[in-house]
């Protein structure tokens, strides 16, 4: 049990969801496991195989959605290990990674940056994602 957030996905997720993506697709699906573990995909109908021919697009849009969720794990004084397969994008939902949260990271001082201040200034602005 994380003592720090009583929903610790929906709390990382949150802040996370406005992670920049190429051709700001937001390839991302996220399915909650449980308090401690989630498994992320990426969704092959929110792609653009003819412009991304390489798939690097969809990896770099991956690495920064985890980085994202990462990051805001901190400020909550958790650590997130992201445990990154090279997907299978011939399935529509592609797993990408299995994710585990693990408490006990000390939270910077100051907070990382977040686009906490954009969520607040843009209340219906949404990328829900889950």
């Amino acid at each position: 049990m994380l003592p720090l957030m009583p929903d610790p996905w929906r709390s990382l997720f949150e802040v996370a969801r406005y992670a920049p993506s190429p051709h700001n697709v937001q390839p991302w699906k996220l399915t909650i496991l449980d308090a401690q573990r989630a498994d992320l995909y990426v969704d092959r109908a929110r792609t653009l195989p003819a412009e991304d021919k390489t798939g690097s697009f969809i990896i770099s849009a991956m690495a920064m959605f985890a980085e994202g969720l990462r990051m805001v794990a901190m400020n909550h004084g958790c650590h997130l290990k992201v445990d990154a397969t090279l997907p299978d994008l011939t399935q529509r939902y592609a797993r990408y990674a299995t994710l585990k949260l693990q408490p006990g990271a000390t939270p910077p001082s100051p907070p990382i940056p977040t686009n906490s201040s954009f969520c607040a200034a843009h209340p219906g602005y949404r990328r829900d994602r889950i």
